[in-house]
């Protein structure tokens, strides 16, 4: 039986007995499967599609970050569903005040 035949096995509960060693180098063919994966992100980042997704999630990224940062939403300083959206609302009309002037 193959390494990696050992390793579902295992992992599938079909066998209580795990596998002589389980690290990766025990299972090279994982490994060759996590390699080529890996290579493939890296190659997917070089892309042009790639870029302007990122560019996209980027620009949402900071917009939050300057939310957290200078008007401090991770926390709610009301209780109540209508009060919490009041507060939302009014920090992204702070945000875009700020992004204006600024």
């Amino acid at each position: 039986m193959t390494s990696l035949k050992r390793l579902r096995l295992h992992l599938s509960g079909a066998s209580s007995q795990p596998p002589d060693s389980t690290t990766v180098q025990s299972f090279p063919e994982v490994a060759q499967v996590y390699h080529e994966a890996l290579q493939a992100a890296r190659h997917r980042q070089t892309t042009a599609e790639f870029k302007e997704q990122y560019a996209l999630r980027t620009g949402i990224e900071g917009t939050l970050s300057q939310g957290v940062r200078a008007f401090d939403l991770r926390r709610a300083r009301y209780i109540g569903l209508a009060q919490t959206h009041l507060q939302h609302i009014l920090s992204a009309v702070a945000i875009n005040v700020v992004r204006v002037v600024s």
